[in-house]
């Protein structure tokens, strides 16, 4: 799914010396280190530090030849682990869980959902904070009050999805997977200047790699063409550059998964001043185009233009 948030284990949080410690001394698997340590300690030290300090110190006088260095490296190893304490301290600072307090931490522009249950409680606990609701503008208040980065104190979307995986982790945010690598929102704007581009390429590479993949076919094949065809295509050499469904740099020329025409606004009757109405029709037309050429050269045919809707046959 702009980035963004990585969801942790509902927000439990275990100390650092029932992590750590086992791993060095198989011994300190038997023992419990929280019940040994002082009350006063864990309560100064939260992250463990001073009961990871304590059990250095008793496991250092059972080996054997422990000398003055590895004391040394031992403090080195607590002053980082401090330091690492303290980073997370002011982290937390800022987070929940585990989840960024931002309302740009996630895009809910484009998401997949499965078609169950838990999908539609989750879709009406997410409607129950939009316009229709009677808590509309209390929402708007709470979502400005949570997120510390929201300009203002309007309950949209985007904000109220990042507000429930935010206040719900175990119910709605263990389900959810949030992606960073994959280009999967597909802005529009970063995209349809470079769709002529991106075809030409494809077409290229088809030709490149001979005339079968350009062969016409049933639609019963076509699952073993397009195999063929996304090999061919994944080639260092000759093949089409770029991560599969595109992507936001200059040198990725594959096919977007997602064109998304957020802020064109056509069904809304109010055009919005950023984009003129010619960018936005002319861009839905190429995008279409594409995806239309990508069924219609199943049976032999494509689009004579990217902005014509009569169709032509491939040429080999």
């Amino acid at each position: 799914m702009g980035w963004h948030i990585f969801l942790s284990n509902g927000g439990r949080r275990r100390s650092l010396a029932r992590r750590r410690l086992p791993r060095l001394d198989p011994v300190r698997r038997r023992e419990r280190l929280s019940k040994k340590a002082p009350t006063a300690a864990r309560r100064r030290d939260g992250d463990g530090v001073a009961v990871l300090r304590q059990g250095f110190a008793k496991l250092t006088r059972r080996r054997r030849g422990v000398g003055e260095g590895r004391g040394c490296a031992l403090d080195v190893v607590l002053a980082e682990i401090a330091a690492a304490a303290a980073a997370r301290k002011a982290a937390a600072e800022a987070t929940e869980g585990g989840v960024a307090r931002s309302w740009v931490g996630l895009n809910a522009g484009v998401f997949l959902i499965r078609n169950c249950q838990w999908s539609l409680d989750f879709m009406d606990a997410w409607a129950s904070m939009g316009p229709a609701s009677p808590q509309y503008a209390r929402w708007g208040k709470t979502l400005k009050a949570t997120l510390s980065d929201k300009p203002d104190a309007e309950s949209d979307d985007q904000s109220a999805l990042a507000y429930l995986l935010l206040k719900n982790p175990k119910k709605w945010g263990a389900r959810t997977y949030l992606e960073n690598q994959y280009y999967f929102q597909g802005y529009w704007a970063e995209i349809v200047d470079k769709l002529d581009g991106v075809a030409e390429r494809y077409r290229a590479a088809e030709r490149r790699f001979g005339p079968a993949l350009r062969r016409r076919h049933a639609e019963g094949e076509h699952a073993l063409y397009a195999a063929a065809r996304n090999a061919a295509l994944r080639k260092k050499d000759g093949g089409v550059p770029g991560p599969d469904g595109g992507g936001q740099k200059a040198s990725a020329w594959r096919r977007p998964f997602v064109t998304h025409f957020t802020g064109c606004n056509p069904c809304g009757g109010r055009a919005n001043e950023i984009y003129s109405n010619e960018s936005c029709a002319e861009g839905m037309r190429r995008a279409l185009n594409l995806a239309d050429d990508q069924v219609l050269r199943a049976y032999g045919f494509r689009h004579a233009g990217p902005l014509k809707d009569d169709v032509r046959p491939l040429v080999a």
